[in-house]
């Protein structure tokens, strides 16, 4: 099985709400999950984030921060059925009210703004766990990495690991 590199960016208003995709195809086709789609081969993150951003919501991102690595696999009927490896980009800037309003749906799915307060029941749990971990953290600006369950490994050890499972 590949393992799927995605870049997922978490883009705040100037209100902080955040910008979230109510998803069209599978996993979790009608669930709400954070905008981003696979890394193209040869492709910087950065620029890959940026392109994925630009494709599916016309936002430009200026300045984006690396804020989670998770190392997330997907079951269905208790059988592994994908693999991804999810780089959480955060832009330090804010999207102004007049590029909100610019915003409503993506080939991929309808787009909506929520407030923390109001965020909709079919969220994809690991986003949700991310957006918690962020909001909590909101002051730090350090990479934090998960596997798996979103328990906090160290980089070093989860890096390792997966490149083992590709060499």
């Amino acid at each position: 099985m590949t393992i799927l590199a995605v870049n997922v960016a978490i883009l705040f208003s100037e209100g902080n709400e955040v910008l979230l995709l109510k998803r069209k195809q599978d996993p979790y086709a009608g669930w709400w999950s954070f905008p981003g789609g696979k890394l193209k081969q040869g492709e910087p993150l950065r620029e890959g984030v940026r392109r994925e951003i630009r494709e599916e919501t016309a936002l430009e991102i200026r300045e984006p921060l690396l804020r989670v690595l998770l190392n997330e696999r997907y079951y269905e009927e208790a059988r592994l059925s994908a693999h991804f490896l999810l780089f959480y980009w955060e832009d330090r800037h804010r999207v102004s009210l007049a590029d909100m309003q610019k915003i409503s749906t993506s080939e991929e799915g309808e787009l909506s703004w929520f407030a923390g307060d109001t965020l909709p029941d079919r969220f994809v749990p690991s986003d949700r766990r991310v957006l918690e971990h962020i909001l909590r953290e909101k002051t730090s600006q350090h990479l934090i990495v998960f596997d798996g369950s979103l328990e906090r490994i160290k980089p070093n050890e989860l890096i390792l690991r997966e490149w083992a499972k590709l060499t």
